[in-house]
């Protein structure tokens, strides 16, 4: 049988490529398949596990085994406040060849260390630390330093009563850089060589923060009467409250923080 005959009695066809007669079977001819890439393989599909509910994702709450010290503390909440001046930690910079030093030197050493001895005093010797995800709170209290012209912070701020004969209230939005106050407290509490409240900074999975001038100026509920600092730790299954910050008045001092203010705060 010729070509035709065989293309007429339905048993072959001819390749795309118009060159050569194959099977109706065969989607190719041997010089196309040749020349085409192998197929992929197959990705599998991802399997979801459900129920008859839906997905299998349900309320969970933090394994006792992991929560260390946090287990005795009052309602599994660490509290503790530091007096002095907060002191940021900045950036590794060059100094001579070889010679790398940390922004704020000795300065930040004597204040990381004030904020680990008021963690350990907070939490006694010889614990555990955690292992599980925690939320961090923390109120960093700083030197007033408004001018009596208002400067740069008096600047941002108006009084919401022009009638008013009180200042209006102003909040420290300039230097220190809160990211910075945190970056020194959060490696106060972890610190390399020395007892960690928990295990990595990886378990933090919510940090809140605020900056705040001394009471009566101050945004905060959780303003100290002197420069500071309030530092809140708790694991992510505790309710632990955070008070916003605010130009209006903040209010009292929550009961909670004022029982934990060191003696040199109280009688400030």
């Amino acid at each position: 049988m010729n070509g035709q005959e065989l293309v007429d009695a339905g048993t072959h066809r001819l390749c795309g490529c118009g060159r050569m007669l194959i099977r109706v079977d065969r989607s190719s001819c041997r010089d196309c398949a040749l020349r085409q890439p192998p197929p992929a393989p197959p990705v599998p599909a991802r399997r979801r596990r459900t129920s008859a509910t839906g997905p299998r994702v349900g309320d969970a709450k933090v394994d006792p085994s992991k929560l260390g010290v946090f287990a005795d503390a009052p309602g599994s909440v660490v509290r503790f406040a530091v007096a002095g001046k907060p002191v940021p930690q900045g950036s590794l910079r060059a100094v001579a060849a070889g010679v790398i030093k940390r922004e704020s030197g000795p300065e930040l050493v004597a204040w990381r260390t004030a904020i680990h001895r008021a963690m350990l005093s907070a939490v006694g010797l010889g614990g555990i630390g955690a292992d599980c995800p925690l939320r961090v709170h923390a109120v960093f209290t700083v030197p007033m330093t408004v001018p009596k012209n208002g400067g740069v912070v008096g600047s941002h701020t108006v009084s919401t009563a022009p009638d008013s004969s009180s200042s209006p209230r102003v909040a420290p939005s300039t230097a220190p850089d809160l990211d910075k106050l945190i970056r020194a407290a959060g490696d106060a509490i972890t610190p390399r060589k020395r007892w960690r409240l928990f295990a990595d900074d990886s378990r933090i999975v919510e940090w809140s923060s605020a900056k705040t001038y001394p009471r009566p100026e101050h945004v905060h509920p959780w303003a100290l009467s002197a420069p500071g600092v309030v530092l809140q730790v708790s694991p992510l299954d505790v309710a632990a409250v955070f008070p916003s910050t605010t130009l209006s008045d903040p209010g009292p001092c929550p009961a909670e923080i004022a029982d934990i203010l060191p003696a040199a705060l109280r009688a400030a």
